[in-house]
């Protein structure tokens, strides 16, 4: 074998292991990106879960309220509220 032909396969081979490196860190990657999706959505059927069994008769949604308020602090700067008990989380 040439030393040309040797420096081809090494070349050959080094771009196989590279191609299938990328493949496992896109895999790997993929897999993060579902099971973080997934939990996602296991934290909106809490929240949904929470929102259905909270008491909101119609005056009175203090408890639904609170429950969104400490939903949205993480996510928010600021939560401004009006004198009618409404609130805005911009």
């Amino acid at each position: 074998m040439s030393p040309v032909d040797s420096f081809y396969l090494v070349l050959a081979i080094g771009l196989a292991l590279n191609i299938s490196f990328i493949i496992v860190l896109k895999g790997l990657w993929l897999r993060r990106k579902a099971k973080a999706a997934q939990q996602e959505l296991v934290m909106n059927i809490e929240l949904l879960q929470q929102l259905c069994e909270a008491s909101a008769v119609s005056g009175d949604e203090q408890e639904v309220r609170d429950i969104l308020i400490n939903t949205l602090e993480p996510c928010v700067n600021e939560i401004t509220f009006d004198g009618l008990g409404s609130f805005v989380a911009p």
